[in-house]
């Protein structure tokens, strides 16, 4: 979706997360590529 140019507000919506995940989630993709978002497990 982040390469289609998708908005935050709608990725956000589709995935059910936050707008902010989302943005978090394509600075790094930006930064480290495909594999750099990718999840790390559960956090707790």
């Amino acid at each position: 979706m982040s390469e289609q140019k998708a908005r935050p507000s709608q990725v956000a919506r589709q995935l059910r997360v936050s707008p902010k995940s989302v943005c978090r989630w394509r600075r790094l993709w930006r930064e480290g590529g495909v594999r750099a978002p990718a999840s790390r497990g559960p956090s707790g």
